[in-house]
């Protein structure tokens, strides 16, 4: 069943209608469902644009973009990733890719390039990517990326209208959030992102600790949590999450 639902996923012509019929599985049986619920924050919000920091190849681009015709900007660092990322969306003027990494300074920055790329990241691992994730987020290589301030992005590149955020920086969240302080503050009205549980990069911003700065500090909700990674004898690694500004709650 898996690999039959693997093909239909890469089809274009199938794919949105299994991502149709799984949404709606997911609402009659009251399952989380990150797609609907960052589509009902854009018919809220109202935002301009959406960051998709993190983009990795661009799956979630993909998605938004089944439910959405804002502009797009993704933020990929990893070089190779970041070429094949761009010529996946060569053809859509719409969707912007950016080869740096959004975090809280500007400059350049060591990053590791790991044996499953998805785990690359601006932080060292952890006990729990060593011991329980080794053969996914064992460091092959580093290499010398950019970094830049999320607000001084959008000071440059995108300097009105509010914005919904997704981010998945393997444990990074705290960096991009310090870099992107007045974004938050006036022009952010939802964040999506993953967030650690275990002990899995050092440095690393937990789900309690994004969900502490944000609720305190930039008046965020904690909306939805979606379902969680473990490890084989039933850990809890990581998660993603859904924070939407105050603001927007009960509209």
């Amino acid at each position: 069943m898996q690999k039959i639902h693997r093909i239909l996923l890469s089809s274009s012509l199938t794919k949105p209608v299994v991502r149709w019929a799984g949404r709606k599985l997911k609402k009659i049986a009251g399952a989380a469902d990150a797609s609907s619920d960052l589509s009902n924050v854009l018919k809220l919000g109202k935002p301009v644009a959406v960051l998709d920091i993190g983009s990795h190849l661009g799956e979630t681009i993909a998605r938004f973009r089944e439910f959405t015709q804002l502009p797009i900007f993704g933020f990929e660092p990893s070089p190779e990733t970041f070429e094949r990322l761009s010529r996946r969306f060569a053809g859509d003027s719409s969707i912007s890719i950016h080869c740096i990494a959004l975090s809280n300074q500007n400059g350049m920055a060591a990053f590791n390039l790991n044996a499953n790329e998805q785990t690359n990241s601006l932080l060292e691992n952890d006990i729990g990517n060593e011991t329980l994730l080794s053969d996914y987020t064992r460091h092959l290589q580093a290499t010398e990326v950019q970094t830049k301030r999320l607000d001084d992005w959008l000071d440059e590149y995108f300097p009105e209208g509010d914005i919904l955020i997704k981010s998945d920086v393997q444990g990074a969240e705290g960096m991009l959030i310090e870099g992107g302080e007045r974004a938050f503050a006036s022009r952010v009205i939802g964040f999506y992102g993953e967030a650690q549980l275990g002990p899995m990069y050092k440095g690393q911003s937990t789900l309690w600790d994004l969900n502490k700065t944000l609720t305190t500090q930039f008046h965020f909700a904690l909306s939805n949590i979606y379902p969680v990674y473990r490890d084989p004898k039933g850990r809890a690694l990581q998660t993603d999450a859904l924070w939407i500004h105050e603001r927007f709650l009960g509209s």
